[in-house]
């Protein structure tokens, strides 16, 4: 069986509000992408992305949906993404979005999601946003073992 690696960036402004807490741990799949993107950026002279627990359960519904086909993969939904980010993170001035989607078959997904970004000009510019300093992180698999990624890149206080 051959693997597949899909991509879609997003960019967009957002709002502000209070800080939530009492979020879901993220899963060690979703801490391993976001350092990988986080040590990229360290390694161009950027500050890393602090995985949010809660802007991660705001990625994980998308994630989550895409793998159950009940949205098609893509960024449908983005806009009320930024909307809810802007609710329970202070001082959001800045919203992008990445998403991925592997089929069956990767030994390391994690990887394979983030060397995909990578090569990709529309992923890549989300990742090397200097204003960017917040992240959620989300992953879901579908029935067939396809892997479902859904990168939130936020500037916040």
């Amino acid at each position: 069986m051959r693997a597949l690696l899909l991509l879609l960036p997003l960019a967009l402004l957002a709002c502000t509000e209070e800080p939530d807490s009492g979020c879901e741990a993220n899963t060690q799949l979703e801490i391993d992408t976001n350092d990988l993107i986080s040590d990229y950026r360290e390694d161009i002279g950027l500050q890393p992305l602090l995985l949010d627990a809660c802007a991660s359960e705001v990625a994980r519904v998308h994630s989550e949906d895409m793998a159950a086909g009940r949205v098609p993969f893509s960024h449908d939904g983005f806009d009320a993404r930024a909307e809810e980010i802007g609710l329970i993170l202070s001082g959001v001035t800045a919203v992008g979005e990445n998403v991925a989607w592997l089929s069956a078959g990767f030994p390391d997904p994690a990887n394979a999601a983030y060397e995909g970004w990578l090569g990709s000009p529309g992923h890549l510019a989300n990742i090397e946003t200097d204003v960017f300093n917040t992240s959620g992180m989300a992953v879901a698999t579908d029935a067939d073992g396809g892997t479902y990624f859904t990168h939130l890149l936020i500037a916040a206080d």
